[in-house]
């Protein structure tokens, strides 16, 4: 279900003239909202999220409507404050982004900001897609260190 609604809001924001009079205003709505971009970010996610829910084959029946919206709340309003950052005056980040924008920039200041939002996007985005931090630091160590070559000399030496 939650899919489904995902899927008709998507429709809603790419196709709102074939809509009708709901697909506009949610359209408008979105826009205030979320800003232009996390617009359509915020369907992908709830889509996201139905399929979690449908695929989840390790829940109990009973356990099936505990899922934690927490991380997917975080990642949502953190992209909101991010693109509102991007382009202040363009409302990408909308009304959630602008507003916790503007209250945290008074506590930490505009780099702070930064920060938060975008280490709160890392974070989240690894929570809701399942990634472990352990292999994301690995990969990323493989990419930086350096590798030694070795010296054509030396190998041969070694060979009885």
């Amino acid at each position: 279900m939650i899919f489904f609604v995902a899927v008709l809001l998507l429709w809603f924001l790419i196709f709102p003239s074939q809509s009708g009079w709901l697909g506009r205003n949610v359209q408008m709505g979105f826009y205030i909202v979320f800003g232009r971009v996390v617009s359509y970010i915020f369907p992908v996610i709830v889509g996201w999220l139905g399929i979690k829910l449908i695929l989840h084959k390790k829940a109990k029946p009973s356990e099936k409507g505990n899922y934690h919206l927490l991380p997917d709340v975080l990642f949502i309003w953190a992209l909101c404050t991010f693109f509102y950052l991007i382009a202040t005056q363009s409302n990408f980040g909308g009304c959630i982004g602008k507003y916790t924008a503007a209250g945290i920039e008074k506590i930490i200041g505009n780099f702070g900001v930064w920060i938060v939002s975008f280490g709160t996007i890392l974070i989240t985005g690894l929570i809701i897609t399942g990634v472990p931090m352990h292999a994301v630091i690995d990969r990323i160590s493989g990419i930086i260190k350096p590798t030694r070559k070795r010296n054509g000399n030396i190998a041969a030496a070694a060979q009885p």
